[in-house]
């Protein structure tokens, strides 16, 4: 039983991350002062898992299921994908209308303070 407990935890604290890797939160901290937890009482269940499996709230997993679209078949038992059918990870971004940035490849040194634009400096005719 403590071993499923402690599987479970896995499972969600891996939901985090990919919430974190898709940029959809910027960490834990986020869920925690979204919904009102005790953001010590994760940070002490995700590194000391075995010990504390008791402090695992079912609230926690029923946020992920409801606000971010995860799989609860796969959050408890580890089986199916981890998001639920038709769902990914950009899809849950574009419903809360997180857009992916685009890098813009800039030139070799600092950038100017303020940029001169082309028309400005047009010869007199």
């Amino acid at each position: 039983m403590k071993d499923e407990n402690v599987q479970i935890i896995g499972r969600f604290f891996d939901a985090v991350e990919t919430l974190r890797d898709a940029k959809i939160i910027r960490g834990l901290k986020t869920l925690c002062n979204r919904y009102g937890w005790n953001r010590w009482n994760m940070v002490t269940m995700r590194d000391n898992t075995p010990e504390h499996t008791s402090m695992m709230q079912p609230a926690w997993i029923a946020v992920l299921v409801r606000d971010y679209m995860f799989n609860p078949t796969w959050l408890l038992l580890g089986e199916g994908n981890q998001f639920r059918d038709g769902w990914d990870a950009d899809k849950v971004a574009a419903m809360y209308g997180i857009k992916k940035k685009v890098q813009i490849k800039r030139k070799r040194g600092r950038p100017r303070k303020n940029p001169v634009e082309p028309q400005l400096f047009t010869p007199p005719v």
